[in-house]
This record gives C-alpha cells, structure tokens and sequence, in this order.
C-alpha cells in the first residue's frame, strides 16, 4: 500500500511542476508587458505635459499679439534666439512690424514633434488686418517661432540656431 502511494506522489510532483510552469510561460509575458506598459503611460504623460506647455506658450503669444504688448511677447523668447541669422533683436522688430500692420493672430492645425528639450512646431499663421488675412505654413515660410527649447522656466522660442538662411542651389 505504501508503495502505491509513492507512486501516486511521484506521478503527482511533476505534473504540479508542469502546471506552475505552464502559467509561469504566460503570467511573465504579461508581467513584462504591464511593465512596458507602465512606462509608455509615463512617458505619454509626460509628452501631454510638454504639449500643453507649449500651446499654452502660443495661447500667450496670441493674447500678447491681440493687446500688441511685444515685451510680454518677448518674455516667451530664449536670450540665445537666433534664427537663420536673426538675433533676438530682429526677432522684435519683425514682430513690431506684425503689430502694426495685423489686429489678429491665429495658429491653426498645431503638430508638435518633441525631442527630448527641445520642440519643433507646425502650424499654419493666420494673421488679419482689417483689409487681408494671409495665411503662412510654418516652419516652411518663416519659423521664427517654430523652434522651442525647454530650459528650468519651461520653453521658450529659440530659433533654429543657424547664422544664416540655408539655401539649396540647382
């Protein structure tokens, strides 16, 4: 009798092992996923974060726009701007010269495409006077505020850091 009860144990040990390893082989694949899953998440809501950031940067240029205050503009833009050439500076006057010339400023179909700190932002420039409404592609037109850096203050334009306009010769 004792005999027939190793026997049923021994058979029994194995086939528990199996079982366990049987449901191991699908729980750390799933593990593994809801791990990855996990960080995705993270990194998802990081870039919501940094997405928000940044259109709350172009509701800010919109509303400075609107009240023509070029020094509240300016607060969005990086000491080291520079784009295609154009300083800090330059960057003042051509949007001085908006100022003037347009009541409103719209940016429509925003895509922004993150890189660790740094932005690049696609938009279409809608600006409006009382006579016209042109619209600009961008960064493909000007991109003088396309570029965007995030520093400790969060982001800020910062141009594309070329000393000059890049052309392509045929």
């Amino acid at each position: 009798m004792k005999n027939k009860m190793d026997n049923h144990h021994q058979h029994g040990l194995p086939q528990m092992k199996n079982k366990k390893l049987n449901i191991m082989k699908w729980v750390l694949p799933l593990i593994a996923m809801l791990v990855l899953l996990a960080g995705g998440c993270k990194q998802s809501t990081e870039n919501e974060a940094n997405e928000y950031e940044i259109n709350s940067l172009y509701d800010s240029i919109r509303n400075a726009f609107a009240e023509h205050d070029i020094d509240a503009f300016l607060q969005k833009v990086h000491p080291q701007y520079l784009h295609n050439g154009m300083a800090r500076l330059g960057l003042r006057e051509l949007w001085l010269d908006r100022m003037a010339k347009y009541q409103l400023i719209d940016f429509q179909e925003i895509k922004i495409d993150l890189n660790e700190d740094e932005a690049l932002v696609s938009f279409t420039l809608k600006l409006q006077s009382a006579t016209e409404t042109v619209y600009f592609p961008e960064p493909e037109t000007h991109g003088d505020i396309s570029y965007l850096l995030k520093t400790e203050q969060g982001w800020s334009i910062y141009g594309n850091q070329e000393s000059s306009r890049c052309t392509l010769s045929r």
